[in-house]
């Protein structure tokens, strides 16, 4: 069985909260990004299995993806051998 993961960024709070949180419903394995609001990220992830990413301002440039997509690799992956 194939496990479908996804990344939001900019998720906590507005439309990427959005999406963050019916990803999640709808069964996805979920991550999310944020620049600098560790409480509403903490808030958005919390009640719902949503996994947080350290936070990283994605403008910047220099900042390596890897950092956030292997984490959330490592859980798909994870979820797939249960």
């Amino acid at each position: 069985m194939s496990v479908a993961a996804v990344l939001v960024t900019g998720a906590s709070r507005g439309l990427g909260r959005g999406i963050a949180v019916e990803a999640a419903a709808q069964g996805l394995s979920v991550a999310i990004n944020y620049a600098s609001n560790d409480q509403a990220a903490q808030e958005t992830g919390a009640s719902r299995g949503i996994g947080i990413a350290r936070p990283f301002d994605l403008g910047r440039q220099g900042i390596g993806l890897s950092a956030l997509i292997e984490p959330i690799e490592r859980r798909r992956l994870g979820q797939q051998q249960r």
